[in-house]
Protein backbone atom coordinates (compact mmCIF):
# COMPACT_ATOMS: atom_id res chain seq x y z
CA UNK A 1 0.00 0.00 0.00
CA UNK A 2 0.89 3.49 -0.65
CA UNK A 3 1.39 4.24 3.13
CA UNK A 4 3.19 1.54 4.86
CA UNK A 5 6.35 3.47 4.50
CA UNK A 6 5.20 6.74 5.45
CA UNK A 7 3.69 4.63 8.30
CA UNK A 8 7.22 3.13 9.41
CA UNK A 9 8.72 6.81 9.50
CA UNK A 10 5.53 7.72 11.94
CA UNK A 11 4.90 5.02 14.30
CA UNK A 12 8.71 3.46 14.45
CA UNK A 13 10.47 6.99 14.66
CA UNK A 14 8.52 9.75 15.55
CA UNK A 15 6.79 8.03 18.49
CA UNK A 16 10.03 7.00 20.36
CA UNK A 17 11.01 10.45 21.14
CA UNK A 18 9.11 11.97 23.75
CA UNK A 19 -19.50 20.48 15.10
CA UNK A 20 -20.92 21.93 12.75
CA UNK A 21 -21.29 19.77 10.01
CA UNK A 22 -19.29 17.04 11.11
CA UNK A 23 -15.98 19.22 12.94
CA UNK A 24 -14.79 20.45 16.31
CA UNK A 25 -16.67 17.80 17.80
CA UNK A 26 -17.66 18.69 21.45
CA UNK A 27 -15.81 22.44 21.50
CA UNK A 28 -17.78 24.75 23.77
CA UNK A 29 -18.84 27.94 22.00
CA UNK A 30 -16.81 30.02 23.71
CA UNK A 31 -12.71 30.47 25.11
CA UNK A 32 -12.16 29.77 28.86
CA UNK A 33 -9.33 30.20 31.16
CA UNK A 34 -6.59 28.09 31.61
CA UNK A 35 -3.97 28.73 34.42
CA UNK A 36 -0.36 27.09 34.57
CA UNK A 37 1.42 28.04 38.23
CA UNK A 38 4.24 26.74 39.96
CA UNK A 39 8.14 26.45 40.56
CA UNK A 40 10.63 26.89 37.51
CA UNK A 41 13.98 25.84 39.23
CA UNK A 42 16.86 26.91 37.33
CA UNK A 43 14.89 29.46 35.69
CA UNK A 44 14.54 31.90 37.68
CA UNK A 45 14.36 35.86 36.54
CA UNK A 46 13.12 34.40 33.57
CA UNK A 47 10.60 34.39 31.29
CA UNK A 48 7.80 31.25 30.20
CA UNK A 49 6.04 31.15 26.90
CA UNK A 50 3.08 29.09 26.12
CA UNK A 51 2.87 28.08 22.44
CA UNK A 52 -0.14 25.98 20.77
CA UNK A 53 -0.07 24.60 17.39
CA UNK A 54 -3.08 26.45 14.99
CA UNK A 55 -3.18 23.72 13.09
CA UNK A 56 -2.47 20.17 12.72
CA UNK A 57 -1.52 20.04 9.30
CA UNK A 58 1.23 22.38 9.10
CA UNK A 59 1.77 22.14 12.66
CA UNK A 60 2.25 26.29 12.95
CA UNK A 61 2.77 27.23 16.37
CA UNK A 62 2.03 30.78 18.00
CA UNK A 63 2.68 32.00 21.32
CA UNK A 64 -0.37 32.90 23.05
CA UNK A 65 0.82 33.93 26.59
CA UNK A 66 4.18 35.37 28.75
CA UNK A 67 5.12 35.68 32.04
CA UNK A 68 8.04 36.02 34.29
CA UNK A 69 9.26 33.87 36.25
CA UNK A 70 10.30 35.70 40.14
CA UNK A 71 13.24 35.26 41.53
CA UNK A 72 12.15 32.48 43.99
CA UNK A 73 11.19 30.79 41.16
CA UNK A 74 7.76 30.98 40.78
CA UNK A 75 5.06 31.42 38.03
CA UNK A 76 1.93 32.22 37.10
CA UNK A 77 0.12 31.99 33.61
CA UNK A 78 -3.50 32.17 32.54
CA UNK A 79 -4.38 32.05 29.17
CA UNK A 80 -8.05 31.38 27.23
CA UNK A 81 -8.63 28.24 24.95
CA UNK A 82 -11.60 26.81 23.23
CA UNK A 83 -10.65 22.71 22.99
CA UNK A 84 -8.46 20.65 24.42
CA UNK A 85 -4.85 20.49 22.84
CA UNK A 86 -1.30 20.25 23.36
CA UNK A 87 0.13 23.35 24.80
CA UNK A 88 4.09 24.17 25.04
CA UNK A 89 5.88 25.85 27.69
CA UNK A 90 9.09 27.72 26.39
CA UNK A 91 12.04 28.72 28.69
CA UNK A 92 14.88 30.20 26.24
CA UNK A 93 15.15 26.81 23.66
CA UNK A 94 14.04 24.73 26.10
CA UNK A 95 10.51 22.89 26.39
CA UNK A 96 7.94 20.66 27.51
CA UNK A 97 4.30 19.97 26.23
CA UNK A 98 1.15 18.77 28.08
CA UNK A 99 -2.34 18.53 27.56
CA UNK A 100 -4.35 21.66 28.23
CA UNK A 101 -8.05 21.33 28.96
CA UNK A 102 -10.21 24.67 29.60
CA UNK A 103 -11.52 25.03 32.52
CA UNK A 104 -8.75 23.89 34.16
CA UNK A 105 -5.96 25.05 36.79
CA UNK A 106 -2.25 22.72 36.66
CA UNK A 107 0.40 22.94 39.25
CA UNK A 108 3.26 22.56 37.15
CA UNK A 109 6.83 21.57 39.16
CA UNK A 110 9.62 22.56 36.27
CA UNK A 111 13.63 22.10 36.14
CA UNK A 112 15.60 23.63 33.49
CA UNK A 113 19.42 22.40 34.45
CA UNK A 114 20.23 24.10 30.98
CA UNK A 115 18.77 27.38 31.74
CA UNK A 116 21.74 28.85 33.05
CA UNK A 117 24.32 27.32 31.43
CA UNK A 118 26.83 29.26 30.21
CA UNK A 119 29.13 26.88 28.70
CA UNK A 120 26.48 25.28 26.11
CA UNK A 121 27.78 25.49 23.07
CA UNK A 122 24.74 22.95 21.15
CA UNK A 123 22.62 24.06 18.19
CA UNK A 124 18.73 24.21 19.55
CA UNK A 125 17.24 23.96 16.24
CA UNK A 126 19.20 20.56 16.22
CA UNK A 127 19.39 19.62 19.17
CA UNK A 128 16.39 20.65 20.96
CA UNK A 129 16.02 20.55 24.73
CA UNK A 130 13.51 19.58 26.97
CA UNK A 131 12.32 20.55 30.19
CA UNK A 132 11.85 18.39 33.43
CA UNK A 133 7.69 18.80 33.98
CA UNK A 134 5.48 17.39 36.24
CA UNK A 135 2.11 18.14 37.01
CA UNK A 136 1.62 17.85 41.12
CA UNK A 137 -1.95 17.78 40.67
CA UNK A 138 -2.18 15.16 38.81
CA UNK A 139 -4.06 11.74 39.41
CA UNK A 140 -4.33 8.49 37.36
CA UNK A 141 -7.64 9.42 36.02
CA UNK A 142 -6.14 12.82 34.40
CA UNK A 143 -5.95 13.48 30.51
CA UNK A 144 -2.09 13.62 30.85
CA UNK A 145 -1.30 10.86 32.94
CA UNK A 146 -3.70 9.21 31.11
CA UNK A 147 -1.72 9.75 27.29
CA UNK A 148 1.61 9.19 28.77
CA UNK A 149 0.78 5.83 29.83
CA UNK A 150 -0.92 5.02 26.80
CA UNK A 151 2.03 5.94 24.73
CA UNK A 152 4.63 4.15 26.80
CA UNK A 153 2.22 0.99 26.23
CA UNK A 154 2.25 1.70 22.69
CA UNK A 155 5.54 2.25 21.95
CA UNK A 156 6.43 -0.72 23.75
CA UNK A 157 3.64 -2.91 21.86
CA UNK A 158 5.27 -1.61 18.37
CA UNK A 159 8.68 -2.33 19.61
CA UNK A 160 7.79 -5.63 20.85
CA UNK A 161 6.02 -6.43 17.66
CA UNK A 162 7.63 -4.64 14.94
CA UNK A 163 8.36 -7.83 12.57
CA UNK A 164 5.25 -9.57 13.07
CA UNK A 165 3.36 -6.36 12.44
CA UNK A 166 5.29 -5.68 8.94
CA UNK A 167 6.13 -8.65 7.96
CA UNK A 168 3.28 -11.01 9.19
CA UNK A 169 0.01 -8.61 9.03
CA UNK A 170 -0.70 -9.89 12.03
CA UNK A 171 -4.29 -8.08 12.70
CA UNK A 172 -5.01 -9.89 16.00
CA UNK A 173 -2.33 -8.97 17.75
CA UNK A 174 -3.42 -5.42 16.74
CA UNK A 175 -6.96 -6.48 18.36
CA UNK A 176 -5.55 -7.59 21.56
CA UNK A 177 -4.31 -5.02 22.23
CA UNK A 178 -6.84 -2.81 21.71
CA UNK A 179 -8.90 -5.24 23.88
CA UNK A 180 -5.98 -4.93 26.40
CA UNK A 181 -6.38 -0.94 26.21
CA UNK A 182 -9.75 -0.59 26.91
CA UNK A 183 -9.93 -2.84 29.70
CA UNK A 184 -6.46 -0.71 31.59
CA UNK A 185 -8.35 2.75 30.85
CA UNK A 186 -12.18 1.86 31.13
CA UNK A 187 -11.98 4.04 34.57
CA UNK A 188 -11.07 7.51 31.95
CA UNK A 189 -14.21 9.18 30.69
CA UNK A 190 -12.67 11.63 28.45
CA UNK A 191 -13.75 12.35 24.65
CA UNK A 192 -10.17 13.75 23.61
CA UNK A 193 -8.41 10.35 25.25
CA UNK A 194 -11.49 7.98 23.58
CA UNK A 195 -10.38 9.56 20.12
CA UNK A 196 -6.53 10.02 21.04
CA UNK A 197 -6.52 6.10 21.64
CA UNK A 198 -8.84 5.30 18.76
CA UNK A 199 -6.85 6.87 15.89
CA UNK A 200 -3.57 6.28 17.35
CA UNK A 201 -4.32 2.38 17.18
CA UNK A 202 -5.66 3.19 13.87
CA UNK A 203 -2.09 3.94 12.59
CA UNK A 204 -1.08 0.31 13.78
CA UNK A 205 -4.03 -0.75 11.40
CA UNK A 206 -2.56 1.23 8.95
CA UNK A 207 1.14 0.26 9.40
CA UNK A 208 0.33 -3.52 9.25
CA UNK A 209 -2.20 -2.78 6.34
CA UNK A 210 -4.71 -4.62 8.01
CA UNK A 211 -7.29 -3.50 5.81
CA UNK A 212 -8.32 -1.63 2.46
CA UNK A 213 -8.08 2.02 2.27
CA UNK A 214 -11.56 1.83 1.55
CA UNK A 215 -12.24 0.01 5.17
CA UNK A 216 -10.60 2.58 7.16
CA UNK A 217 -11.86 5.39 5.41
CA UNK A 218 -15.34 4.07 5.71
CA UNK A 219 -14.28 2.94 9.35
CA UNK A 220 -12.10 5.97 10.79
CA UNK A 221 -13.38 9.05 8.38
CA UNK A 222 -16.81 8.19 6.36
CA UNK A 223 -19.71 10.16 9.24
CA UNK A 224 -17.20 10.90 12.13
CA UNK A 225 -17.13 13.68 13.08
CA UNK A 226 -13.54 15.45 11.84
CA UNK A 227 -11.37 16.29 14.85
CA UNK A 228 -9.18 19.12 13.97
CA UNK A 229 -7.89 19.51 17.69
CA UNK A 230 -7.63 16.32 18.28
CA UNK A 231 -3.63 15.26 18.03
CA UNK A 232 -4.48 11.35 17.60
CA UNK A 233 -7.23 12.05 14.84
CA UNK A 234 -5.07 14.80 12.99
CA UNK A 235 -1.61 12.22 12.95
CA UNK A 236 -3.81 9.20 11.08
CA UNK A 237 -5.45 12.06 8.73
CA UNK A 238 -1.82 13.00 7.64
CA UNK A 239 -0.41 9.40 7.23
CA UNK A 240 -3.98 8.06 5.72
CA UNK A 241 -4.13 11.47 2.95
CA UNK A 242 -0.13 11.22 2.45
CA UNK A 243 0.58 11.83 -1.12
CA UNK A 244 -3.64 10.99 -1.96
CA UNK A 245 -3.85 13.59 -4.60
CA UNK A 246 -1.48 11.75 -6.55
CA UNK A 247 -1.36 7.85 -5.75
CA UNK A 248 -3.96 7.77 -3.24
CA UNK A 249 -7.10 7.67 -5.59
CA UNK A 250 -7.98 5.85 -8.40
CA UNK A 251 -10.45 8.66 -9.72
CA UNK A 252 -8.12 11.41 -9.40
CA UNK A 253 -5.70 11.34 -12.27
CA UNK A 254 -2.80 13.07 -12.72
CA UNK A 255 -4.21 14.73 -16.21
CA UNK A 256 -6.82 16.52 -14.02
CA UNK A 257 -4.59 17.46 -11.44
CA UNK A 258 -2.36 19.24 -14.24
CA UNK A 259 -5.67 20.34 -16.00
CA UNK A 260 -6.77 22.06 -13.07
CA UNK A 261 -3.92 23.12 -11.46
CA UNK A 262 -1.59 24.25 -14.27
CA UNK A 263 -3.89 25.27 -16.95
CA UNK A 264 -7.24 26.60 -15.30
CA UNK A 265 -5.79 27.24 -12.14
CA UNK A 266 -8.98 27.03 -10.70
CA UNK A 267 -9.47 26.09 -6.88
CA UNK A 268 -13.13 25.26 -7.86
CA UNK A 269 -12.05 22.78 -10.51
CA UNK A 270 -9.90 21.28 -8.23
CA UNK A 271 -12.45 20.51 -5.24
CA UNK A 272 -14.77 19.22 -8.04
CA UNK A 273 -11.96 17.26 -9.04
CA UNK A 274 -11.64 15.58 -6.18
CA UNK A 275 -15.53 14.97 -5.94
CA UNK A 276 -14.94 12.50 -8.11
CA UNK A 277 -13.42 10.53 -5.46
CA UNK A 278 -16.87 8.39 -3.60
CA UNK A 279 -14.53 8.51 -0.92
CA UNK A 280 -14.53 12.63 -0.59
CA UNK A 281 -17.92 13.73 -0.42
CA UNK A 282 -17.83 15.26 3.12
CA UNK A 283 -16.93 19.02 2.13
CA UNK A 284 -15.09 19.47 4.97
CA UNK A 285 -13.10 16.45 4.85
CA UNK A 286 -12.64 16.77 0.86
CA UNK A 287 -11.33 20.68 1.47
CA UNK A 288 -8.94 19.33 4.13
CA UNK A 289 -7.53 17.19 1.94
CA UNK A 290 -7.44 19.50 -0.83
CA UNK A 291 -5.08 21.62 1.09
CA UNK A 292 -2.86 19.04 2.56
CA UNK A 293 -2.53 18.02 -0.87
CA UNK A 294 -1.98 21.37 -2.68
CA UNK A 295 0.81 21.70 0.46
CA UNK A 296 2.62 18.49 -0.96
CA UNK A 297 2.04 19.71 -4.57
CA UNK A 298 3.72 22.92 -3.98
CA UNK A 299 6.91 20.88 -3.88
CA UNK A 300 6.34 19.06 -6.80
CA UNK A 301 8.25 21.11 -9.77
CA UNK A 302 5.95 19.76 -12.26
CA UNK A 303 2.77 21.96 -10.45
CA UNK A 304 2.67 25.59 -11.00
CA UNK A 305 3.95 27.17 -7.79
CA UNK A 306 2.93 30.40 -8.10
CA UNK A 307 -1.12 28.93 -9.40
CA UNK A 308 -1.14 26.94 -5.99
CA UNK A 309 -0.41 29.78 -3.58
CA UNK A 310 -2.80 31.40 -6.00
CA UNK A 311 -5.30 29.26 -4.28
CA UNK A 312 -4.19 29.25 -0.88
CA UNK A 313 -4.85 32.92 -1.13
CA UNK A 314 -8.04 32.50 -2.62
CA UNK A 315 -8.87 29.85 0.53
CA UNK A 316 -7.20 32.22 2.96
CA UNK A 317 -9.73 35.63 2.01
CA UNK A 318 -12.95 33.76 1.03
CA UNK A 319 -13.71 30.14 2.45
CA UNK A 320 -16.35 29.90 4.78
CA UNK A 321 -14.51 27.73 7.16
CA UNK A 322 -12.37 29.77 9.55
CA UNK A 323 -10.07 26.51 10.73
CA UNK A 324 -9.37 26.39 6.05
CA UNK A 325 -8.47 29.95 6.66
CA UNK A 326 -5.90 29.30 9.07
CA UNK A 327 -4.25 26.58 7.26
CA UNK A 328 -4.16 28.33 4.05
CA UNK A 329 -2.48 31.44 5.76
CA UNK A 330 0.20 29.02 7.41
CA UNK A 331 0.78 27.67 3.94
CA UNK A 332 1.46 30.98 2.66
CA UNK A 333 3.72 31.81 5.28
CA UNK A 334 5.84 28.44 4.95
CA UNK A 335 6.10 28.53 1.27
CA UNK A 336 6.68 32.37 0.85
CA UNK A 337 9.08 32.42 3.47
CA UNK A 338 10.80 30.19 1.81
CA UNK A 339 11.06 31.68 -1.34
CA UNK A 340 12.62 34.48 0.40
CA UNK A 341 15.21 32.56 2.13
Amino acid sequence: MRYKKSCIKSIILKHLIPAYFLFLCCSPLFAQNITLQGKAKGAEGRKLSVYTYTDLITYSQKKIATANIDTGGAFSITFEQKVTSPVFLKIDFNEAMIYAEPDNTYKLSIDCPDCNSPDDKTNPYLNPKFLKLSITNNDSASLNSAISLFDQMYDNFIISNYASLLKMRNKSKIDTFRLKMNDTFKYINNNYFSSYTRYRIACIEMFAQAGSEKLFMSKYFAGQPVLLDNSGYMEFFNEFFKDYLLSGSENISRTDLEKTINGLKSYTALIDTLGKDSLLQNEVLRELVALKGRGELCENSDFDKDAILGMFNEVAGSSKFEFLKTIAKNYLIKFTSLTKG
